[in-house]
């Protein structure tokens, strides 16, 4: 059980990288508002304005996709790279057995 756990926070890391930038983005975009507008830190937090609401929507959406997209190109990659391996090997038996 814990392995999988594991193979799931390894296979989807940068998903995940991408949804705490977007948390750590919600709160500095709400102490930033806080310091220039003078309201309530939590009131900013969990209730923004709707124009603040659309933003930081936006920036999450953003961190989002790039992770995700970040993540299947990376797992793409990895794929691809043990195929070519795969193939390299294949070809150096059919060589052997060629000259020998």
């Amino acid at each position: 059980m814990n392995e999988k756990n594991d193979n799931i926070f390894s296979d989807n890391l940068l998903v995940f990288v991408g949804v705490g930038l977007a948390v750590l983005y919600w709160f500095v975009e709400s102490l930033l508002y806080v310091f220039s507008h003078g309201q309530s830190f939590f009131q900013q937090v969990f209730s923004p304005d709707l124009i603040g609401l659309y933003r930081r929507l936006l920036v999450f959406s953003i961190f989002l996709l790039f992770g995700s997209h970040a993540q299947a190109a990376i797992k793409k990659h990895k794929e691809t790279e043990a195929d070519l391996r795969e193939y390299i090997k294949r070809l150096e038996q059919e060589v052997k057995k060629k000259f020998s």
